[in-house]
């Protein structure tokens, strides 16, 4: 065999997928049933007859978990690594069509895939907070005191009625705050630690959504009696308001339940895997073949991911070997294919926010004169965004896709929404990328016996220019969206009186006001969050980008301590390849050289 197994591959990424998934839906069934189990004691503790039925309570929570199933599969089935996928060769057009796309059909492909899927976890929530609603309003005939507080098993319809609002009110929150995408850890503990210290947010939360539920039911119910006639209220021995206060602390441990098989889905899928070398006798360049097949396998986003994580952990660690198959004995290494890969995400980013300033300016020039902004922005047209391929192309669509694209380049808020999905969705690839590509850039000088870091393409002047020119980008992102620190000598009555306006009614209106334009989409940014940032578009990308400056300043400061003045001659070797995706030649050496000015104070 001369290059690796495909096949063998595929294989393992289907059993990754499948072992993982199953590792959500088992960890969410034991915390679950764990959940369950002290509620159960806790109904039993309130019969006040001194015993505890441990053996029945956890045979109850047992049958609970398995109702809570469907949930947990859905959650399984549906959780995701990033908000969009990412694509290594850059084989995106400016539009962010997939080279060979039609543009109608990725965009219906898109709506009908996140409809299924919203749709089908929708269902699910449903079915499993009725079932579960009801089975609990059962348990509360154990004694007369939860029978008088709680839904009792007269009100199992009604329980589980409040049991589906819940469960779609949950998945359109799930649908408004990206809740599928779950965090990688920033370091990885075992799971039953992280199952353990989950246990208590998660009740938490599940106690607090569960308080919402209750007057969204009871909304929902009053709306339907007045608008549409009609009488949707399952049969309740108590009055609506109070029948739907009762099955608060039932709709409390499903919404916990459901809460903690998202957890599960973050700590199981984002555990470390190993892409080992099938095999050792082809060379080093095969044997790192199914590292570089995963860095490139954008098909399924969580492998991606975990692929970056395990090079970056190769590169800091040294993988037991495997980094030094990286740099290889031959010309014919692994070391630009891996090295692409890493800085991808880094470049990806300084091109949007070049992109999106770029806007920025536009905008500011329209202000001033339009005649100048049209010109300037149809020339930008043609040279940023070539036109997708349409099914039936005619001249008013040519026209009409035009115009689009020029009142995009003149709108600030588009190009900051645009740079925001791209911090949200490649940030933590960018993070590994930068810690990988400068911990490679420094086992060079000891483990690279050949120079291929130095010879192959991208080799350490790259690494060096793209790690200064995302830094450039990231500081441009927190320069233009934070908010503007305001300096006082201290708690003087100024203060006060921020702080007394701040407070008023009207600014709390203002508040509100705020939460629901950006809700309803009519605005692209919140302005609470961005209030007095110079580029409000760009404030919800401010956090992703402080942690990556923070990251590729760490491994900047790394190569010049260990390489010293080479750092700049290797800046100065990288004005060979053209100008950086961001910045200047000349803010890219004063970055650097307040870098090594930082460290040798």
């Amino acid at each position: 065999r001369s290059d690796m197994d495909s096949a063998w591959f595929l294989r393992d990424v289907a059993e990754l997928r499948l072992w993982r998934a199953l590792g959500v839906v088992l960890w969410s069934f034991i915390g679950t049933t764990i959940l369950a189990f002290g509620y159960y004691v806790a109904l039993d503790i309130t019969r006040l007859a001194g015993d505890v039925r441990a053996w029945a309570s956890f045979w109850r929570a047992f049958a609970f978990a398995t109702s809570q199933l469907p949930a947990a599969v859905a959650i399984a089935a549906t959780a995701r690594a990033s908000a969009n996928a990412f694509i290594p060769t850059n084989d995106v057009d400016g539009c962010g069509i997939v080279k060979g796309e039609r543009i109608g059909e990725r965009f219906a492909t898109a709506m009908m895939r996140e409809g299924a899927t919203y749709g089908a976890l929708g269902g699910a929530f449903a079915l499993a907070g009725g079932a579960g609603c009801a089975a609990l309003a059962k348990a509360a005939d154990a004694s007369a005191l939860t029978r008088a507080l709680l839904a009792h098993g007269a009100d199992g319809k009604f329980a589980g009625q409040f049991g589906c609002v819940l469960g779609v009110l949950t998945v359109l929150y799930i649908w408004t705050t990206d809740g599928l995408v779950v965090q990688f850890p920033s370091i990885q503990r075992p799971r039953r630690l992280r199952l353990k210290r989950g246990l208590a947010p998660c009740a938490r939360i599940g106690a607090k959504r569960a308080l919402y539920a209750c007057v969204a039911h009871i909304f929902i119910v009053m709306m339907s009696r007045a608008v549409l006639k009609f009488r949707l209220v399952a049969p309740v021995t108590r009055g609506l308001v109070f029948g739907s206060l009762s099955c608060w602390s039932a709709g409390a441990l499903v919404s916990a339940s459901w809460t903690m098989s998202l957890l599960c889905a973050s700590i199981v899928y984002t555990e470390r895997y190993e892409f080992r070398p099938q095999s050792l006798t082809q060379g080093p360049k095969v044997a790192s073949e199914p590292l570089m097949a995963a860095l490139n396998y954008f098909e399924v986003p969580f492998v991606q991911h975990l692929a970056y994580l395990d090079l970056c952990a190769i590169a800091e660690s040294g993988g037991r070997g495997r980094r030094r198959l990286i740099y290889g004995d031959t010309p014919d290494a692994a070391w630009p294919v891996v090295i692409s890969n890493a800085l991808a995400p880094l470049a990806t980013i300084s091109r949007s926010v070049n992109k999106a300033m770029d806007r920025t300016m536009l905008a500011a020039l329209r202000d001033s004169d339009v005649a100048a902004a049209r010109r300037i922005s149809e020339k930008y047209v043609q040279m940023n965004t070539p036109k997708p391929k349409f099914r039936h192309e005619s001249a008013e669509t040519q026209k009409a896709w035009d115009a689009l694209r020029q009142s995009e380049v003149l709108s600030p808020e588009v190009a900051g929404r645009e740079l925001c999905v791209v911090m949200k969705s490649y940030g933590q690839l960018a993070m590994w990328g930068a810690r990988a590509a400068g911990a490679l850039a420094l086992a060079a000088k000891t483990e690279d016996v050949r120079g291929n870091a130095k010879l192959l393409q991208p080799n350490l002047a790259v690494i060096v220019r793209t790690l200064l020119t995302v830094l450039l980008a990231c500081r441009t992102i927190v320069e233009q969206g934070s908010q503007p620190v305001r300096a006082t000598t201290g708690f003087t009555s100024s203060d006060l009186a921020a702080t007394a306006k701040a407070n008023s009614v009207v600014a709390k209106r203002n508040e509100i006001f705020n939460n629901v334009l950006y809700f309803l989409g009519i605005t692209a940014t919140n302005r609470n969050d961005a209030n007095g940032a110079l580029t409000p578009a760009f404030t919800p990308a401010v956090p992703a980008a402080r942690g990556l400056c923070d990251t590729v300043e760490l491994a900047l400061g790394a190569l010049a301590v260990d390489y010293g003045v080479d750092v700049k001659a290797m800046l100065r070797e990288s004005e060979q390849f053209g100008p950086p995706e961001f910045g200047t030649p000349n803010e890219l050496f004063d970055a650097l050289e307040a870098i090594t000015n930082d460290l040798a104070t």
